[in-house]
């Protein structure tokens, strides 16, 4: 029978706990006894006990047709079979647990409405019981809106959906899955899926209290209201090896809008836009990025990689190339920030804040970070302080711009500018240093910073009192750091050395503590503390080339070779397109790059008799012949 809409489930209740409880490889097969033993025995999130798992399905699909057909098992049936426990047409009885429903490789679209919520219409029947639809592949297993079909999404969800294996595609004027439940995807792609005209987002939409759980995933190319690919407004929503890549929006949150908590972990967001605030995330809830990639993104309005006004913390991130009209990296328009062992480099504001920009009354802390080679046309290269109290231990402020902006007044403060100073700014064990300026104060401009010693500052500002172990050098004789570029040193993000020579080299806080021992911690990263290498990794033509013959070849699934490789299941998919589009060029064109090749080796055999010439003439001369 159909269960009442459920309330949300815990998060170890989801798929990814659900599978979990393996041994060898093998999933547990157990009879009631056992089931119930393994469930009563592992507590809850809130610590209480958990009630016994309840049976499952496996419904076969065979056909790709549209709706109900008898004789064959549809889609369609296929969930309607698991939401009401009964046999449909050709598809076997779905049950009161977790039925799955296993989808071959194929193309299932819908050209019409069959299930409806909020805020639209489905093409889909509604899930209303807990379903996982388990396809092949993504390259191969497609869901989508038809050809000629009216504005509507996918799927909306009631229940609890899993989806993997699968792409979804085609969904205009709503999500593709619209939620009241929960969702969980895995190895799942979103693309080309448009919701422009209302405030959700293209791939996924819920204002509902629910959990969204995404790994391995990737969001390509949808559009939405607001946020691009995702809205998850109050949900929970965890993130993890997954890829966010040209979403967009005219709202704000180019791939993300999010406002309850988020924990985004090991992702990519590069290209995405938004026309207000947020060019890859719009947060306003309580969010944890961990290992992050966030570049080239773009905002009309502030934030062009984050707008937060929620509780943030960035942990081993980099922002980078992103461009907004205020904050080109960050803009933090209220509650807090803290970000550690990353690094921001290369955003541009038009206004003010090429790296981050402060307009909180609550408390930013950065430490452990590198900001470098942001610019802000206005003021504030680096970091641009309108209010708030901000807190810097072990960073490194470097070749960051203010200006050329468009006011004579413009162009103050390439490393910081802080615009008032009646809040408390303090610095320890931190180099601010070749910055410039287009008019005054080319690493500080109208600040007061508390100096908490063993800072070095190339040209010291009004307000900044120096302390123990601070070096402080002037207009007239500024101080040159001598670091090296922005470039792999060992730490989880970019950041530059201390070259020989350097005025920073074991001047650091000698007693230990925030400031630690010797040099600035971040411009010689602390690899012994633990931090992993996650900086995107770099491949070689030759590795592509042999993931895509290995993936064209089909006799090993896409997540064995990308295991082997140790790759994304992604990546795979990606070179194996490109290989089969690149083939398909070179025999197309095999005629004209003979033609080419046929050219160019008589330009070379044209280019070798010159030369002879030229040889043969010196040694002419040097003969008297």
């Amino acid at each position: 029978m159909i269960p009442a809409i459920p309330a949300p489930r815990s998060a170890e209740t989801g798929p990814e706990y659900r599978n979990s409880h393996r041994r060898f490889g093998r999933p547990l097969r157990a009879d009631l006894l056992t089931v119930l033993f393994l469930f009563t025995t592992f507590l809850t999130v809130s610590g209480g006990p958990r009630t016994a798992a309840a049976a499952a399905a496996s419904i076969t699909v065979n056909s790709t047709l549209e709706g109900s057909v008898a004789g064959v098992c549809t889609l369609w049936d296929a969930i309607v079979a698991a939401n009401t426990d009964a046999a449909v047409n050709g598809c076997d009885a779905g049950s009161s647990g977790l039925d799955t429903i296993i989808l071959p490789a194929g193309t299932y679209q819908a050209t019409a409405a069959s299930g409806a919520g909020v805020p639209g219409p489905a093409g889909f029947p509604n899930i209303l019981s807990p379903i996982e639809i388990a396809g092949t592949d993504p390259e191969t297993t497609i869901i989508k809106r038809g050809p000629g079909a009216p504005p509507m999404g996918l799927f909306y969800v009631g229940g609890e959906l899993t989806l993997r294996n699968v792409t979804l595609t085609g969904a205009n004027g709503y999500a593709a899955v619209m939620l009241r439940g929960s969702l969980y995807l895995r190895n799942t792609v979103f693309e080309n899926n448009a919701a422009p005209s209302n405030s959700f987002g293209g791939a996924i939409a819920t204002n509902w209290n629910v959990i969204i759980d995404i790994a391995d995933s990737v969001f390509r190319n949808n559009v939405g209201g607001n946020g691009g690919a995702v809205v998850a407004a109050p949900a929970h929503l965890n993130i993890r090896n997954s890829q966010f890549l040209d979403n967009s929006t005219n709202g704000r949150g180019g791939a993300i809008r999010a406002g309850g908590t988020a924990s985004i972990s090991d992702t990519e967001f590069s290209s995405n836009s938004a026309g207000s605030d947020g060019g890859a995330l719009n947060l306003s809830g309580t969010a944890t990025l961990t290992r992050l990639w966030i570049e080239d993104n773009d905002a009309g309005s502030d934030g062009g990689g984050i707008a937060n006004s929620g509780a943030l913390t960035v942990i081993d991130s980099t922002i980078a190339n992103n461009t907004a009209r205020q904050g080109g990296g960050i803009a933090q328009s209220s509650g807090t920030l803290t970000v550690t062992g990353s690094t921001i480099n290369g955003n541009f504001a038009s206004g003010f804040g090429g790296g981050i920009e402060m307009f909180t009354r609550n408390p930013v802390t950065i430490a452990n970070t590198t900001i470098s080679g942001n610019t802000g046309r206005e003021h504030g290269g680096g970091i641009y302080v309108n209010i708030g109290p901000l807190t810097m231990n072990n960073v490194t402020i470097t070749d960051n711009q203010a200006g050329p902006g468009n006011h004579r007044t413009h162009g103050r403060g390439g490393g910081i500018f802080i615009q008032r100073t009646d809040y408390l700014h303090s610095m320890a064990n931190s180099i601010l240093a070749g910055n410039v300026a287009t008019n005054s104060g080319p690493d500080c401009a109208e600040w007061f910073v508390t100096s908490s010693g063993y800072n070095l500052v190339g040209d010291a500002c009004a307000g900044f009192l120096p302390t123990v172990g601070d070096l402080v050098g002037e207009a007239a004789n500024p101080i040159d750091p001598v670091l090296g570029p922005l470039a792999n040193n060992g730490g989880p993000t970019a950041t530059h050395a201390l070259l020989g020579g350097s005025p920073a080299i074991e001047n650091g806080n000698p007693r230990g503590g925030p400031g630690k021992s010797g040099s600035c911690l971040r411009c010689i990263p602390p690899t012994e503390e633990g931090y992993a290498m996650t900086k995107r990794r770099r491949f070689s033509g030759e590795l592509k080339a042999k993931v895509a013959l290995e993936a064209l070849r089909g006799d090993r699934t896409l997540q064995e070779i990308a295991s082997k490789h140790q790759v994304h299941p992604n990546q795979v998919s990606t070179w194996k397109r490109q290989a089969m589009e690149g083939l398909g060029e070179m025999f197309s064109n095999g005629v004209e790059r003979r033609r080419r090749d046929h050219e160019s080796e008589v330009r070379e055999l044209h280019a070798k008799i010159g030369e002879l010439t030229v040889e043969r003439d010196f040694l002419s001369r040097g003969s008297g012949r």
